[in-house]
């Protein structure tokens, strides 16, 4: 598409905002284009030298934006064109599984998207299965609430996944983090009880009922996905995880087209307004996968979601209400209470993994102390035995799947993913 005809569709699609409060959808093409340079640039040579790019936060903050800028068109295509969720997901897995494709093979060192060993498959494609049941979720909330709603709902994936973990898991639960979720959740009820008789009374709310029933079937799925990547303990490549994702999510669309044909009708008539639709929704969604997920890989996973997510929620209000929507004060209070219950999640988990971390420190000194004295009680062959066995391949937390701080956050990082 040239410049042009992309401006000319811009341009059509801004002209035409009434009864979505949508005052100047234009400006996000220019969020999606910037936010789209920045991201595909911190992929290329010169992009990987830059160490602020290349930082977990920005990382972070980029995914966050791109996950913006993939909520708000597709809450805008599903109202203002009609446009089918289920549509809108088939385009988001054919970019994204195109893409992470072409990123894969065009890098310096190619990364093996396929991994050998079929019980590594059948584990991806089981996360993955789950994972795309969740995005279709999402994607049907959308259709019908504003997205923010959407974000405050699915903020308690994490409180469902601890619930889960602790029931399937074995995780302890603390009488501090039952608080903390019932805080949670009593944010989100109060949303829905303040919003779900208000259909067409709040912009954007066409079915209320129908939207937060998905998005809350969303967090609760996301939740038991977290508790099933936590129970698998699998480490592969960022990029593996965005194409196991996308390419089984192409699969699901197979029988979703054969159930109901009519709904795929946009991609058969393809305006120039739709085609522009459809590349900014994939795009999106693609640097955002991929930009969370090599966050994940570089740093502690819990700072990371607190500040992915609460970014993310901030600067979803901020974009909706310079485009034009309106939110009561309840919904306000409730992505406040969401903040603040992150907040003290995230206070609480530092300082536990901060006692943590010294406990095991003390403990491997004392073992070090144990070790050297029954050494130079040792006799020679002993201690050639000794030194033989220490060399051996250890499991540790740093090249395994092993135990240690290293390893508890391993499993911590990949459950995030």
């Amino acid at each position: 598409m040239s410049p042009t005809r992309f401006l000319m569709a811009t341009a059509a699609i801004s002209t035409d905002t009434s009864g979505l409060g949508l005052s100047s959808i234009s400006g996000m093409f220019g969020v999606v284009a910037v936010v789209g340079a920045i991201t595909a640039f911190s992929e290329t040579p010169m992009g990987n030298r830059i160490a602020g790019l290349q930082a977990a936060y920005t990382l972070a903050l980029l995914a966050g934006l791109n996950h913006v800028c993939q909520n708000t068109f597709v809450h805008w295509g599903s109202q203002k064109l009609a446009i089918a969720a289920v549509v809108l997901f088939f385009v988001r897995c054919v970019f994204v599984l195109t893409l992470s494709f072409g990123f894969a093979k065009l890098r310096s060192k190619p990364v093996q998207l396929i991994p050998d060993g079929w019980g590594l498959r059948i584990r991806l494609v089981a996360r993955a299965t789950l994972g795309n049941i969740v995005i279709l979720c999402l994607f049907t909330a959308l259709s019908s609430i504003p997205a923010p709603y959407v974000a405050v709902v699915y903020v308690t994936k994490s409180i469902w996944s601890s619930i889960f973990c602790y029931l399937f898991l074995g995780e302890e639960l603390t009488l501090r983090e039952l608080a903390l979720m019932s805080l949670g959740l009593i944010a989100v009820l109060l949303l829905l009880y303040s919003t779900t008789l208000k259909e067409g009374q709040v912009d954007g709310m066409t079915n209320p009922k129908l939207g937060f029933g998905f998005a809350s079937a969303a967090a609760i799925l996301g939740g038991i996905n977290s508790a099933q990547v936590r129970a698998m303990g699998m480490k592969v490549h960022y990029l593996t995880n965005v194409f196991a994702l996308a390419t089984t999510g192409f699969i699901f669309c197979l029988p979703l087209a054969i159930y109901a044909p009519q709904e795929y009708h946009a991609l058969f008539e393809p305006s120039v307004t739709t085609v522009v639709l459809f590349c900014s929704v994939g795009l999106c969604s693609f640097f955002m996968q991929l930009t969370m997920n090599k966050a994940f890989a570089l740093t502690k996973a819990g700072p990371l979601v607190l500040f992915l997510e609460a970014s993310t929620l901030f600067a979803q209000f901020l974009a909706d209400t310079l485009l034009g929507y309106r939110y009561g004060l309840m919904a306000w209070l409730s992505a406040g209470a969401i903040v603040l219950y992150m907040s003290f999640q995230f206070a609480g988990s530092s300082i536990s993994g901060l006692a943590a971390s010294m406990a095991w420190k003390s403990k491997s000194k004392v073992h070090s102390e144990e070790t050297a004295e029954e050494t130079t009680s040792k006799t020679p062959s002993d201690i050639e035995l000794l030194t033989a066995s220490s060399v051996a391949p250890v499991v540790d937390g740093t090249t395994g799947e092993g135990g240690g701080v290293a390893g508890a956050q391993r499993s911590q990082n990949v459950a995030q993913q």
